[in-house]
Protein backbone atom coordinates (compact mmCIF):
# COMPACT_ATOMS: atom_id res chain seq x y z
CA UNK A 1 0.00 0.00 0.00
CA UNK A 2 1.22 3.51 -0.77
CA UNK A 3 -0.09 6.55 1.11
CA UNK A 4 1.35 10.05 0.98
CA UNK A 5 4.42 8.74 -0.81
CA UNK A 6 5.17 6.08 1.80
CA UNK A 7 4.91 2.39 0.93
CA UNK A 8 4.24 -0.50 3.25
CA UNK A 9 3.88 -4.20 2.53
CA UNK A 10 2.41 -6.94 4.65
CA UNK A 11 1.86 -10.62 3.86
CA UNK A 12 -1.76 -11.57 3.32
CA UNK A 13 -3.25 -14.98 3.97
CA UNK A 14 -6.71 -15.82 2.62
CA UNK A 15 -8.55 -18.43 4.66
CA UNK A 16 -11.95 -20.05 4.46
CA UNK A 17 -14.74 -18.40 6.41
CA UNK A 18 -15.12 -20.65 9.47
CA UNK A 19 -18.91 -20.35 9.25
CA UNK A 20 -18.90 -22.07 5.84
CA UNK A 21 -19.28 -25.82 6.24
CA UNK A 22 -18.98 -26.65 2.52
CA UNK A 23 -16.01 -28.76 1.50
CA UNK A 24 -13.28 -27.36 -0.73
CA UNK A 25 -14.19 -29.96 -3.38
CA UNK A 26 -17.83 -28.83 -3.41
CA UNK A 27 -16.77 -25.20 -3.62
CA UNK A 28 -14.54 -26.08 -6.57
CA UNK A 29 -17.46 -27.84 -8.29
CA UNK A 30 -19.65 -24.79 -7.72
CA UNK A 31 -16.93 -22.51 -9.08
CA UNK A 32 -16.48 -24.70 -12.18
CA UNK A 33 -20.24 -24.71 -12.79
CA UNK A 34 -20.40 -20.93 -12.47
CA UNK A 35 -17.58 -20.59 -15.00
CA UNK A 36 -19.46 -22.82 -17.43
CA UNK A 37 -22.63 -20.78 -16.94
CA UNK A 38 -20.70 -17.57 -17.53
CA UNK A 39 -19.19 -18.96 -20.72
CA UNK A 40 -22.61 -20.12 -21.98
CA UNK A 41 -24.11 -16.72 -21.19
CA UNK A 42 -21.28 -15.03 -23.07
CA UNK A 43 -21.86 -17.29 -26.09
CA UNK A 44 -25.58 -16.54 -25.96
CA UNK A 45 -24.90 -12.81 -25.81
CA UNK A 46 -22.60 -13.05 -28.85
CA UNK A 47 -25.29 -14.99 -30.74
CA UNK A 48 -27.93 -12.37 -29.91
CA UNK A 49 -25.62 -9.60 -31.10
CA UNK A 50 -24.96 -11.54 -34.30
CA UNK A 51 -28.68 -11.95 -34.95
CA UNK A 52 -29.27 -8.25 -34.35
CA UNK A 53 -26.47 -7.38 -36.73
CA UNK A 54 -27.90 -9.73 -39.36
CA UNK A 55 -31.35 -8.16 -39.01
CA UNK A 56 -29.83 -4.70 -39.47
CA UNK A 57 -27.98 -5.87 -42.58
CA UNK A 58 -31.17 -7.35 -44.01
CA UNK A 59 -33.06 -4.11 -43.36
CA UNK A 60 -30.28 -2.21 -45.10
CA UNK A 61 -30.55 -4.49 -48.15
CA UNK A 62 -34.31 -3.99 -48.21
CA UNK A 63 -33.98 -0.20 -48.09
CA UNK A 64 -31.10 -0.01 -50.56
CA UNK A 65 -32.68 -2.17 -53.25
CA UNK A 66 -36.40 -1.59 -52.60
CA UNK A 67 -36.90 0.29 -55.86
CA UNK A 68 -34.76 -2.03 -58.01
CA UNK A 69 -36.77 -4.46 -60.15
CA UNK A 70 -33.69 -6.58 -60.86
CA UNK A 71 -33.09 -7.14 -57.12
CA UNK A 72 -36.72 -7.83 -56.24
CA UNK A 73 -36.07 -11.48 -55.34
CA UNK A 74 -33.15 -10.49 -53.11
CA UNK A 75 -35.28 -7.89 -51.32
CA UNK A 76 -38.09 -10.42 -50.86
CA UNK A 77 -35.71 -13.04 -49.50
CA UNK A 78 -34.11 -10.52 -47.14
CA UNK A 79 -37.53 -9.42 -45.87
CA UNK A 80 -38.67 -13.03 -45.38
CA UNK A 81 -35.53 -13.95 -43.44
CA UNK A 82 -35.75 -10.81 -41.31
CA UNK A 83 -39.38 -11.59 -40.49
CA UNK A 84 -38.46 -15.14 -39.48
CA UNK A 85 -35.73 -13.81 -37.19
CA UNK A 86 -38.13 -11.31 -35.67
CA UNK A 87 -40.89 -13.91 -35.27
CA UNK A 88 -38.57 -16.31 -33.45
CA UNK A 89 -37.70 -13.48 -31.06
CA UNK A 90 -41.34 -13.24 -29.97
CA UNK A 91 -41.78 -16.99 -29.35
Amino acid sequence: MTVAGKSATQPLEIVMDPRVKTSAADLQKQFDLLLKLRDRQEALNRAVLGIRDLRNQLQSIERRFASSDSAKSVVTSAADLRKKLTASKRN
